[in-house]
């Protein structure tokens, strides 16, 4: 099963294998789109095999999805994948938006360890890949570490991370960033970047 998360000027849409999408309604201007269609930039990103959608969200330049274990919930999971389409940062630069979180993460998790992995272009999109490493997050009473991929979209920031409530170990971090090289930015507008014709 594989879900994308859409943006489509203001659209929200999350495809599934042989079930309808689920898609806000698209602004005025646009044309409609035909049903398992992608339009405009979209972000692909897979749903990983065992995980559920576990709670999508919009908050009016804001689009979020979360995917846990089946079984797990966003209140109490070992893994998540968290999904963030900021249409209002489209031109931040993907390096700032991590020391944003470097600073938030260091302040509340103390012994944190945050460090850039690795930046490039992928399909013609400028990405960051970065981990952010915790001993002990309070909260929880366990470990928490990330690591996240940011891209700089034309028509917003994607911003999608994948977390484990686990001390970091090669064992764990080779499916975090096994499954963010899984994760790119289309667009229906540019043959050099375009999406797949139908969601899968």
């Amino acid at each position: 099963m594989v879900r994308y998360l859409a943006n489509s000027v203001a659209v929200l849409m999350v495809m599934v294998i042989a079930a309808p999408a689920l898609a806000a309604d698209p602004p005025a201007t646009a044309p409609p789109a035909a049903p398992g269609r992608l339009v405009d930039e979209n972000v692909m990103t897979p749903l990983p095999e065992g995980f559920q959608v576990a709670r999508q969200a919009r908050d009016g330049p804001t689009i979020i999805a979360e995917y846990v274990p089946a079984g797990e919930t966003v209140a109490d999971w070992s893994r998540m994948v968290t999904v963030q389409v900021l249409q209002n940062l489209k031109g931040v630069d993907p390096d700032d938006f991590a020391r944003g979180i470097e600073s938030t993460w260091e302040a509340a998790c103390a012994g944190a360890d945050v460090r850039k992995l690795e930046d490039g272009q992928e399909r013609g999109y400028g990405y960051s890949l970065w981990q952010f490493n915790c001993p002990l997050n309070t909260q929880a009473g366990k470990p928490e570490n990330s690591t996240i991929k940011l891209i700089k979209g034309q028509d917003a920031l994607y911003v999608v991370q994948y977390a484990v409530r686990a001390a970091l170990t090669r064992e764990n971090a080779a499916p975090m960033t096994a499954y963010l090289a899984s994760v790119w930015v289309c667009d229906t507008r540019r043959a050099d970047r375009a999406c797949p014709t139908t969601a899968p």
